[in-house]
């Protein structure tokens, strides 16, 4: 997976790159029926994502509902991008679910797994937060 260059801005977003062998653990951990909805709310280069759709194939997850399953948003424009050629490579179908929005714009269906990195920044940056 090609990851977008980190940026000074990435700091205070709360960037943060997490291992393959860890994606996968969290992702086998959170997901547990192949029915599973699953939520990226901050998918970034899309590690969470791709482990997710990996963890729903191999609970045999049929590949039309597939597709379906997976949702993510992404706030920069740049990781987007690369959230977006980087899953559609890895899993090999396109993801009619990937946001390039903030989190709290977006409205879900009923989710049954948030996967990914717990935030990793300072509250009082984020604009309207609560």
């Amino acid at each position: 997976m090609k990851p977008a260059p980190k940026t000074s801005a990435d700091k205070d977003l709360g960037v943060v790159f997490t291992p393959e062998r860890i994606t996968r653990f969290l992702s086998r951990w959170a997901i547990r029926s192949p029915h599973d909805v699953t939520l990226d709310p901050g998918a970034g280069n899309g590690q969470f994502l791709i482990a997710a759709g990996k963890r729903l194939a191999e609970l045999r997850a049929t590949p039309d509902q597939l597709p379906n399953q997976l949702h993510a948003v992404e706030y920069s424009e740049e990781r987007f991008r690369h959230l977006s050629e980087n899953a559609s490579t890895a899993l090999g179908y396109s993801l009619p679910h990937l946001y390039r929005a903030d989190l709290f714009g977006v409205e879900f269906p009923p989710i049954d797994a948030v996967i990914g990195n717990p935030p990793y920044v300072i509250r009082h940056r984020l604009s309207d937060a609560f």
